[in-house]
């Protein structure tokens, strides 16, 4: 049985564990209007790079299976390691977090 675990955390947290743990990864899934706006993290400090899968809709849209594929061929099937999604509110980060 798989069991899958989505933990909210800090951005101090997930900097730590992203500076720690080598094969752990940020996934970023605002809009590109919001990323342009706003800015997006900064990780090159730590030798790392923000992956950006944007997450579009509600999770009963098919954004879930557009965001699966592009999650996949990204990293493949078999993956390793942490994956940290952020967005504005944590929702959208959330679902994210639930479908991989």
């Amino acid at each position: 049985m798989v069991v899958k675990l989505v933990k909210e955390i800090t951005s101090s947290e997930a900097f730590l564990m992203l500076k720690k743990d080598s094969d752990s990864r940020l996934v970023d899934v605002r809009t590109e209007k919001e990323i342009f706006s706003v800015g997006f993290p900064d990780l090159d400090s730590i030798g790392k790079k923000v992956i950006f899968i944007e997450w579009n809709q509600s999770f009963f849209s098919k954004s879930s299976k557009r965001f699966i594929d592009t999650f996949k061929e990204k990293f493949g099937v078999h993956t390793k390691g942490n994956f940290m999604f952020i967005c504005k509110s944590g929702i959208r980060s959330n679902f994210a977090a639930l479908t991989v």
